[in-house]
């Protein structure tokens, strides 16, 4: 018999001092829309409109942040000056669903919502992501959906093309990630009428550490005054993102690797705490279907968002839960006994928490055949949570990811079938 309830926790470390910053042009703490607006924290005035497809939500790296629905609708504007020099920095937590403007073209066989367009246009800066949304879930893509990629440059004025980096940062769901881009143009040479051709130097920062650096880097017109989009690639455009973006800060000068460390330390403690992804109370129950299994639903609010279940074999039943009067799921020791749920998109750190009751009648999980067959509690990923030989040795071990070795939890001795709690039907 097993219940369990399944979170992820965030681990954060902290920097003792923390470098000064220079004040930024543009600053959006996205803490107040009023009348379609959001104030310019800087004071420079370079205040934010935002389209219907946006919207504030308490889910942010601190206070609250911008929503980005992923609808046509979905895109925030500002003016931007020359920026020869410049610093981007800011917060995203990118949805695992792809949005309302997405759908499929049936017809070709392509996608709509190619490249969701996270910045545009920021003094020729662009972020977005590589390909379609179609398939945010799908985590055995090496590339594709999750690689955020920056362009930098004249697209076609010179019949040249942006230029874009190899390294991408990869942007994985229902995670804050924090983003800084240092662009510093270091020399630049007029061609004909104003083009001009630019050298600079490029870094990417990930959570405060240095992705990726270029330098002499060449591109033409570089930095011109324009107006900047967040969350599509133009104002009612065709490539909106669907998130949600907090603490967007734009500086005139590029920040050095110690000041970007220091602006993400900033809100990495609020930014990521602990999130529940998914909680099987165990409490409602699906009638069986025509080969005996049954559901139960995830009650964490990404699992009822998203219609999220735990499929339970035709070998599992329902028993009473730890205080007798709570339900639980019971496991009856055979090959085909499971219950099987799917968070879709990657969690890296995470707490595993579950009431066990363990018989001590050990006959009921050896399969046929077998002497020793270390019965699984919980597997996920590489992680697996096992008790060793028959479970009358007492001794529940557990392996990690790319680790050989094993470890041991401490636990009581099973109860005897006297003391087990009575099975019931449902």
């Amino acid at each position: 018999m097993k219940k369990a309830c399944l979170c992820a926790l965030g681990v954060a470390m902290g920097a003792a001092v923390r470098a000064a910053l220079p004040e930024p042009i543009a600053y959006f703490a996205f803490d107040e829309i009023r009348e379609g607006v959001v104030a310019d924290l800087s004071g420079n005035g370079r205040h934010l409109t935002v389209g219907a497809g946006c919207a504030l939500t308490n889910d942010a790296a601190t206070g609250s942040a911008l929503w980005l629905a992923g609808e046509t609708t979905t895109f925030a504007q500002f003016a931007v000056p020359s920026l020869p020099k410049r610093t981007i920095s800011f917060w995203y937590k990118r949805s695992s669903q792809p949005g309302p403007n997405f759908e499929e073209k049936s017809e070709t066989g392509d996608k709509n919502c190619l490249m969701p367009t996270l910045i545009a246009n920021l003094s020729k800066f662009t972020l977005r992501f590589n390909n379609s949304w179609a398939d945010a879930n799908d985590h055995t893509l090496g590339l594709g959906n999750h690689d955020c990629v920056a362009y930098y440059g004249d697209g076609g004025a010179l019949g040249g093309s942006y230029v874009s980096y190899g390294k991408y940062p990869q942007i994985y769901p229902e995670k804050w990630t924090h983003l800084a881009y240092t662009i510093d143009i270091t020399d630049s040479q007029p061609l004909e009428g104003s083009d001009h051709l630019d050298t600079f130097n490029l870094r990417f920062y990930v959570n405060g550490e240095l992705w990726f650096a270029q330098d002499g880097g060449t591109t033409t017109n570089a930095y011109p005054a324009q107006t900047a989009t967040l969350g599509n690639s133009t104002k009612d455009g065709p490539r909106p993102c669907r998130g949600a973006l907090d603490e967007f800060k734009v500086f005139d000068q590029c920040l050095s690797a110690e000041q970007v460390r220091a602006e993400y330390d900033r809100c990495k403690d609020t930014a990521n705490r602990f999130c529940l992804v998914a909680w099987y109370p165990f409490q409602e129950f699906s009638e069986p279907d025509g080969d005996g299994n049954f559901t139960t639903p995830d009650r964490s609010s990404e699992g009822v968002a998203n219609g999220r279940v735990m499929t339970c074999s035709a070998e599992t039943s329902v028993t009473s839960g730890p205080q007798g009067a709570d339900k639980a799921i019971h496991f009856q020791g055979t090959a085909l006994t499971h219950a099987f749920a799917t968070i879709p998109f990657k969690v890296e750190d995470f707490t595993l928490a579950a009431w066990v009751n363990v018989s001590t009648n050990t006959s009921i999980v050896r399969c046929e055949g077998q002497t020793a067959n270390y019965p699984r509690l919980i597997t996920y990923g590489n992680f697996s949570s096992y008790y060793v030989h028959l479970l009358t040795s007492l001794k529940n071990q557990y392996t990690m990811p790319g680790d050989a070795s094993v470890a041991s939890w401490p636990t009581r001795a099973p109860k005897s079938p006297a003391e087990r709690l009575p099975r019931r039907r449902r």
